[in-house]
């Protein structure tokens, strides 16, 4: 199941050093197997992760576990963000280790960006346009007016919102 995940699969200590990697975690790194086993995670994180690293051990070492984003950079230099969900194992192991999974969510995550930036333009067009814009339900109720729709109408917001296009017109 480890070595067939398509989601990357390792253990580290306490401090950061990995101990085992599955393929999918070669495969998604760009570092081979031996280079991993020899890396540190912090070594991994974009720059100014140190911070956040260490909030990470040290929730791991307290709670046992820790969830959260990372932005890492992979051999390429590209970074990517990866979703992570953390746990801690103590009992049958002669030292502390840390079962790490994480999956890829970078283009996710720009497409989310992405979504949110195309929002944002069209609330700015649709709010800010010198054009009635309203958003009627199937049986003419009126829901949102932008300012332009206001201002033509006559009324002030809170005596139309509710009320049917029909009783205004």
């Amino acid at each position: 199941l480890v070595e067939n995940s398509q989601n990357l699969i390792c253990t580290h200590d306490l401090e950061g050093n990995l101990l085992s990697v599955n393929e999918a975690a070669v495969e998604l790194s760009g570092y081979s197997r031996e280079t991993l086993l020899q890396m540190n995670l912090k070594n991994v994180l974009a720059p100014n992760g140190e911070k956040q690293f260490a909030a990470y051990l040290n929730e791991i070492k307290t709670q046992g576990r820790a969830k959260g984003v990372m932005k890492v950079r992979i051999a390429s230099g590209d970074f990517r963000i990866w979703a992570f969900d953390n746990t801690l194992r103590v009992e049958g192991v002669a030292s502390p280790i840390v079962r790490g999974f994480a999956r890829d969510i970078t283009r996710q995550k720009q497409a989310e960006d992405a979504l949110k930036a195309s929002e944002l333009r069209f609330r700015a067009l649709i709010e800010h346009g010198l054009d009635n814009i309203s958003l009627l339900a199937a049986d003419g109720t009126l829901l949102w007016e932008n300012p332009a729709a206001v201002q033509m109408l006559g009324y002030e917001y809170d005596q139309f919102k509710g009320r049917n296009i029909f009783e205004l017109l």
